[in-house]
């Protein structure tokens, strides 16, 4: 599969198509999501040479997939920094409790993470030279779980307005509509998504769901 970025030339682009075919291949006949992913993201980490990171002036990775990276860089004495895409995964098996409590039904959604990930994330942690998070709540759990605060930086999310802008609706007579997209999962809040929503009781409002069931890869 061809892929461009702009600005990145053509010959500096890599893909491992066959680490990610083989690990759908694994869903679809049962195997743990949580295992496979791990396993193909240390595929990925494996695939890349030596030369290529000792020729890199820094290198980047997400969290749990690229501990191996950061210790790679670390022995060739080259920056990595992290890209923390969620809070600190303690902060959630924190919550579980409570979520098996008020929805039982979602029990089967709320896996606790492997001891593997944590140890993976525990590892870029250390490493990373800066950490950088999307919001001051993934910084907070970080820091109340011992990663320096002098390492994270808050680079806010956002979008481009010169290409995203508001625009009249397009039919004003008909109800307000909120729209979720994501996975159908209580890691999601979607139980809590639904509880809201019936507490409001007879509303001139429509919630729409476009979701990916939590283990469609499998199906």
């Amino acid at each position: 599969m061809a892929r461009s970025l702009h600005g990145l030339p053509v010959e500096k682009l890599r893909t491992r198509p066959f680490i990610d075919l083989r690990a759908l291949r694994r869903l679809k006949i049962g195997y743990d999501e949580q295992t496979v992913m791990f396993e193909r993201n240390r595929a990925f980490q494996d695939s890349i040479p030596d030369e290529e990171l000792a020729q890199s002036d820094v290198v980047i990775g997400v969290d749990t997939a690229s501990w191996l990276l950061a210790e790679r860089a670390s022995v060739l004495g080259r920056p990595f920094i992290l890209d923390r895409t969620t809070g600190h995964p303690l902060a959630f098996e924190h919550l579980l409790s409570d979520l098996h409590r008020r929805f039982p039904q979602w029990i089967e959604n709320c896996q606790r993470r492997l001891p593997q990930l944590s140890s993976a994330e525990e590892i870029e942690h250390q490493l990373a030279r800066w950490i950088a998070v999307g919001s001051s709540f993934t910084r907070r759990t970080l820091v109340e779980r011992g990663v320096p605060t002098e390492k994270i930086v808050i680079t806010a999310l956002g979008i481009d307005p010169n290409l995203f802008r508001s625009v009249p609706r397009p039919n004003a007579s008909r109800p307000m509509r909120f729209v979720f997209v994501g996975s159908f999962s209580a890691a999601k809040g979607v139980p809590l998504l639904l509880e809201a929503w019936r507490s409001l009781g007879k509303v001139d409002a429509e919630l729409w769901l476009i979701v990916r069931p939590a283990r469609a890869m499998q199906d």
